[in-house]
């Protein structure tokens, strides 16, 4: 049997212990350059979803001059970006993004993010939501609730969405035949 010294193992524990965190470091970054990546890619959806939604006639909160409401309500994953479309004239409406939205609140919003559904929840944001024209949209492995519109999903490493027509239908929206075209799953969760 080979001996070493213990200055040795001290030295190889040391090596391991800096490779390990190297590792967990750039799996960081990368990890957070993903996660930027993707909500970029979701912000970028959710613009384009109005165009390929009507809202009802009573709710002209969405005439081209008024702003589009966007609220987040729990964890927010967007940054600024939102902020970037609206300094850089991309879209033709001013978009207003609020997050911390009280749920009593969201009766207000043309698209609802949930970026996670809580339980305790979602019989409230349903009670306070069921019959207003408001687009909820989340993201998660699969449509869990009639309350949810949109749910983003990734498939082979690309974001993709799914429609529930129930939720459509339940708050009085129009989806184009484009956009249920372009989901990878439509369905009714009633």
């Amino acid at each position: 049997m080979l001996k070493t010294s213990p200055k040795i193992h001290v030295y190889f524990f040391f090596l391991s212990f800096l490779a390990c965190q190297f590792f967990y470091i750039s799996n960081s970054v990368f990890a957070e350059e993903d996660m930027g990546r993707e909500s970029t890619i979701k912000a970028g959806f959710l613009l384009k979803f109005s165009e390929f939604i009507q809202w009802p006639e009573y709710y002209s909160s969405l005439s081209s001059e008024e702003p589009l409401n966007i609220c987040l309500h729990g964890e927010d994953r967007f940054g600024d970006i939102f902020d970037y479309v609206n300094d850089n004239d991309i879209l033709r409406r001013e978009i207003l993004i609020r997050r911390s939205v009280p749920i009593l609140e969201f009766k207000s919003c043309h698209f609802l993010f949930l970026s996670a559904i809580e339980t305790d929840d979602i019989d409230n944001i349903y009670s306070e939501i069921k019959s207003s024209p408001v687009l909820v949209v989340t993201s998660s492995e699969k449509i869990s609730h009639s309350l949810v519109a949109i749910n983003f999903r990734k498939v082979n490493n690309k974001i993709r969405f799914e429609i529930n027509l129930s939720a459509f239908e339940r708050s009085g929206i129009k989806v184009s035949s484009e956009l249920l075209k372009l989901a990878i799953n439509v369905v009714r969760i009633d």
